[in-house]
């Protein structure tokens, strides 16, 4: 009797052990990405883990800027959303009590985010710059200004920059609208 005990004590300290692990999880944002307020890492994988649509009306679309200079101060991007709009998704079925519970009980790791979960429209803005990393935004807002330093990465780029430009509606970290992309990829040049 004793022996199961102990057998059972044991297992029930691996399997809480192995909950409370904190392993290398492949499904991050990728470095370097600038933030807005409001939004966070887990968001951006939510995003990215979720297949594109192709979706003219409901896409975002660059208003401005049309060209870009090589030098001076660094333009505003700015974008109409698309047609964006909260639908009702229905919660789990489960409390997420009871969804940490079944994860300790049979050593499944629970992600637990360090940001309050997004809820609302979201937008990934990507340049890329023909070398090296591409400049990356995720924001609420359907404006961005550059900072210094990613403005003079874009400035420094040596031709035209491919914008990637998405737009979604996220619930608690989870897509519920998209994410849509335009058929038409944008890009800028830099003007003469």
């Amino acid at each position: 009797m004793t022996m199961k005990i102990c057998m059972g004590l044991l297992l029930a300290l691996g399997l809480a052990s192995a909950a409370c692990s904190d392993p290398q999880d492949d499904d991050e944002a990728p470095e370097g990405v600038i933030y807005g307020e409001g939004v966070s890492d887990e968001a951006w994988v939510a995003i990215d883990e979720a297949p594109l649509v192709t979706d003219d009306a409901s896409a975002p679309r660059l208003v401005r800027p049309t060209a870009l200079p090589r030098s001076g101060p660094p333009p505003t991007f700015e974008w109409e959303a698309g047609a964006i709009a909260r639908v009702h998704v229905p919660r789990h079925s489960h409390p997420a009590r009871t969804r940490g519970l079944l994860a300790a009980l049979f050593g499944v790791p629970v992600a637990r985010a360090h940001l309050p979960p997004v809820t609302g429209a979201v937008f990934r803005l990507v340049l890329n710059l023909g070398t090296g990393e591409p400049v990356r935004v995720l924001t609420k807002a359907t404006i961005w200004t550059p900072d210094a330093t990613s403005w003079s990465r874009i400035a420094a780029a040596p031709g035209p920059i491919g914008v990637e430009l998405v737009g979604t509606y996220l619930d608690s970290n989870r897509v519920t609208e998209g994410p849509f992309v335009s058929s038409q990829p944008a890009s800028l040049t830099f003007e003469e």
